[in-house]
């Protein structure tokens, strides 16, 4: 069995279960035919597979004996270093490999003087940055016409050199075909300073340069040229790209066989068998949570396979017997979960807070965002427009928009989430209606370990499975409390009945009202961020505490209108 799975780009044509074999096949032959000087520019997102589609290429183009291949780390070559030793460092390596492809070996002192002069050059404007803009652009007068007069040699220097080494018959090289990869881990900056020294240096008849670029990195290395990209401006970077880049070519992730990349991997870590799983399911999750990028799916297959050590062959959850999940249909429950925690931590956190989603409502709303959704001008339109939909036509979907409204990332998802959820229920928790908030709780009790939260807030929304994890959550309602009351405390069905009979009294009582509930321990209850009532258990009692307010002689707490007083008793 495998656990794990490393994040690593596939070699060559191994495990093609992306199914882009298609597409670098194509790329394969345009490099074949294509005239020169060529610049390909492989755009996508980080993990989009950039590097996995440049060895497939390279290890295809390999059987070609007139295609001499270079590969360029562009940010291995940045560690440690400044941006001008960079630029140097990658020259000096692709010029290295060059010469190696020379049987003569008669142009390497001339090439290396010349070189040496542009790389002079280029740490002089280094150096001149750090005194300032005044004395950069001073220096930058005075180097420019010898830079560019270096340039210029060094690259009909290496016109000839690649002339020579095409028409020798001492090799049968054509072509050379120069990869430069990760130049999008690369500061923005540096890259663009790269992309266009490699530009004006090796601009060259005979090569052909294949670099993993995404577009977003050029825009983000061009704002001190051209400030923020606007629809006025955007033109200006633009031609700057397609300066550079004669072939653009976008990863097309959206043809990506995610399903069958997906039950490989489950397969490989024995999550699944083969056969076990519907492949539209995987693909629906999938493309409604974390999309088609190969390292977020990775990440997940990580968790899975953690998760899995964890549980073991115990039962994930328990139901009624008559209504008891499938042991599939229970795994790629779990399976969705985990997707939903790494696309959309927020909503993850708040199936925690409210594991029944089903029960989201206005109220859950307001406390989540205060009506700050409303500020927006926009917002009656589109939440209007939003409820004449399928995707929002219930009020737990009304609640979740107007969650994800103020919330940037989650926004223009909001449909993806809300399909999601409703996908979730139609299909795995049909014959479970009633029970949706425990199926879920205790599902979310095995994903949280995988769980990514910021520290200084405490886990504030992770059910505990241990006893004395009392750290205070919200409580929205009493599923979550009861749970872990009848999970780790051993209370009766009996006095469990009686819980909530309790907590639901009070929450009538003080319906309409600005109160937060807790629950650590016990249950306490805010009102302007101050406790005034606390509601504690044990096996046997229960115990309710009104805290006296100094504000009211030590008296009786105030609570907007509401007349507090002693006139209700509850006894097991």
């Amino acid at each position: 069995m495998s656990i794990g799975i490393v994040d690593e780009p596939i070699l060559g044509q191994s495990q093609d279960w992306l199914e882009i074999k298609k597409h670098a096949d194509a790329l394969v032959s345009f490099i074949k035919e294509t005239d020169t000087p060529m610049t390909i520019g492989v755009q996508g997102e980080r993990g989009s597979g950039k590097t996995s589609l440049l060895n497939q290429i390279k290890e295809e183009l390999s059987s070609s004996k007139e295609i001499r291949q270079i590969w360029i780390n562009s940010w291995e070559n940045s560690l440690m270093v400044t941006p001008e030793q960079c630029l140097i460092k990658i020259i000096n390596e692709i010029i290295d490999e060059i010469l190696g492809s020379d049987a003569k070996h008669s142009n390497k002192d001339k090439i290396a003087k010349i070189a040496s002069s542009v790389f002079k050059g280029a740490l002089k404007v280094g150096a001149a940055a750090t005194m300032g803009a005044k004395a950069g652009e001073e220096l930058d007068r005075v180097m420019d016409a010898e830079n560019e007069n270096n340039i210029k040699k060094l690259r009909n220097t290496l016109d000839n050199l690649i002339k020579d080494i095409t028409d020798a018959s001492s090799n049968a090289y054509k072509k050379i075909v120069i990869y430069v990869d990760d130049l999008d881990r690369v500061e923005p900056r540096d890259a663009v300073k790269i992309l266009e020294l490699l530009k004006n240096i090796f601009n060259l008849k005979h090569c052909v340069f294949v670099l993993a670029i995404d577009y977003q990195v050029v825009v983000k290395g061009l704002r001190d040229k051209f400030g923020e990209q606007t629809e006025e401006n955007e033109w200006e970077f633009r031609a700057f790209f397609d300066k550079i880049i004669q072939l653009p070519f976008m990863m097309p992730m959206g043809q990506y066989n995610i399903s069958n990349y997906i039950k490989n991997l489950l397969v490989k870590i024995e999550f699944i068998k083969e056969g076990d799983f519907d492949e539209d399911h995987i693909k629906t999750v999938i493309m409604n949570t974390i999309g088609g990028n190969p390292r977020s799916l990775k990440r997940l297959i990580n968790s899975v396979s953690l998760i899995k050590l964890f549980t073991g062959d115990t039962k994930l959850i328990e139901t009624d017997e008559e209504k008891a999940l499938s042991e599939n249909d229970q795994q790629l429950l779990l399976f969705s979960l985990l997707c939903l925690q790494i696309a959309f931590p927020k909503i993850y956190e708040l199936l925690n807070f409210k594991p029944d989603f089903t029960n989201w409502d206005d109220d859950l709303a307001f406390q989540q965002t205060r009506k700050k959704e409303e500020e927006s001008k926009a917002f009656e339109v589109e939440f209007s427009n939003a409820k004449k939909t399928d995707d929002f036509n219930e009020e737990w979907e009304l609640c979740l928009f107007r969650i994800c409204y103020v919330n940037p990332r989650l926004k223009p998802r909001v449909i993806e989430i809300s399909k999601f959820l409703t996908f979730i229920k139609d299909e795995f928790l049909k014959d479970n209606e009633d029970e949706i908030g425990q199926v879920i709780a205790q599902i979310l009790s095995k994903t949280s370990v995988t769980s990514v939260t910021s520290t200084d807030q405490g886990q504030e929304y992770v059910l505990p499975e241990r006893k004395g994890a009392y750290k205070r959550r919200y409580l929205e309602d009493i599923d979550t409390f009861i749970f872990d009351k009848k999970n780790n405390e051993g209370y009766s069905d009996e006095m469990l009945e009686m819980i909530e009979t309790v907590y639901n009294d009070i929450k009538t009582v003080l319906q309409n009202k600005e109160v937060e509930t807790k629950f650590a321990g016990g249950i306490t209850f805010y009102a302007n961020k101050r406790k005034f009532l606390g509601f504690w258990t044990k096996p046997k009692k229960i115990h309710i505490q009104i805290l006296k307010n100094f504000r009211n002689g030590y008296r009786l707490p105030l609570v907007d209108d509401l007349d507090i007083t002693h006139n209700r008793n509850y006894n097991k």
